[in-house]
């Protein structure tokens, strides 16, 4: 588990939160003179802690193996393949490999929405039980695949930003440290009956691959949000995940100073950069 310590309110003794409880939520003292403020700029009024019982910041699952990225590994999305020995059930682990040096070669680069990714993660929105599930249109049917029996069995893996905690508040944290279900190359959604979010953005690759061969470069909102401009200086040509809906403000100014040096930003979705997300290690 993720330890996060803190200050009591006697201010003498440390506390150690666990599972990511929400922070920052109206305390005692909120009044309204805070009626507009958020908990960055108020000095007062935001020093509850909401904890939940599915809360989820790391699954602590032990490690049965490590794999070592080779070195002339060419960036990319790969997956390395599990089965298991009695029932021949299979999973596909997901990673990403990002370029290890400067290729003259690949002025393009494809972005996955990583961020995305993890606002979705495990999402539980075909559940009718909840406030948070999606109403199918008339002839529209639900597809049952194996993809969404797992998430439905597995209920111990955490939930998406679009659900709710079993009192019915908000989520507003989401982990890569746990398996994400929907992140899947096999992955067909269960509501529009197609690939979504990964598995869309692989046809891409294909594309790409087809097209270019090794004349592209893969990246993810992570390296935008960690390196900045300095992600995309090579590229003359990048193009978007196919839902790049979760930005951060570090991957948006990549977006931006990459504009400004005059490249070409193929923006492939009809959602716009919408949200403003915040990483923590």
């Amino acid at each position: 588990m993720v330890e996060v310590q803190i200050r009591s309110l006697l201010d003498s003794v440390p506390i150690l939160l666990r599972t990511a409880p929400t922070r920052a939520i109206r305390g005692h003292d909120w009044n309204h003179k805070l009626i507009g403020l958020g908990w960055k700029e108020a000095t007062y009024g935001f020093g509850a802690i909401h904890f939940h019982d599915d809360d989820l910041d790391d699954a602590a699952w032990d490690t049965d193996f490590e794999f070592t990225v080779p070195v002339d590994m060419r960036s990319g999305a790969y997956a390395i393949e599990v089965q298991d020995t009695e029932s021949d059930l299979k999973d596909a682990i997901v990673f990403f490999v990002r370029p290890k040096e400067v290729r003259p070669q690949a002025k393009i680069a494809f972005v996955f929405s990583t961020f995305t990714y993890l606002a979705y993660a495990n999402e539980h929105m075909y559940d009718e039980t909840k406030s948070t599930h999606i109403s199918f249109p008339e002839g529209v049917q639900l597809v049952a695949s194996d993809n969404y029996y797992k998430m439905v069995r597995r209920h111990d893996l955490g939930l998406a930003i679009y659900d709710l905690h079993s009192d019915g508040s908000g989520v507003v944290y989401s982990t890569t440290k746990r398996p994400i279900l929907n992140v899947r190359p096999d992955y067909i959604h269960w509501g529009f009956q197609r690939p979504r979010e990964f598995s869309a953005d692989l046809l891409m690759v294909g594309f790409l691959e087809k097209l270019f061969g090794d004349g592209y470069d893969i990246l993810t909102d992570h390296d935008l949000h960690l390196r900045g401009c300095a992600a995309l200086s090579q590229y003359d040509v990048v193009i978007s995940g196919s839902h790049p809906e979760y930005p951060s403000a570090e991957s948006l100014d990549a977006y931006k100073g990459h504009a400004k040096n005059r490249g070409l930003l193929i923006y492939t979705s009809s959602n716009r950069f919408y949200i403003n997300n915040l990483l923590y290690n």
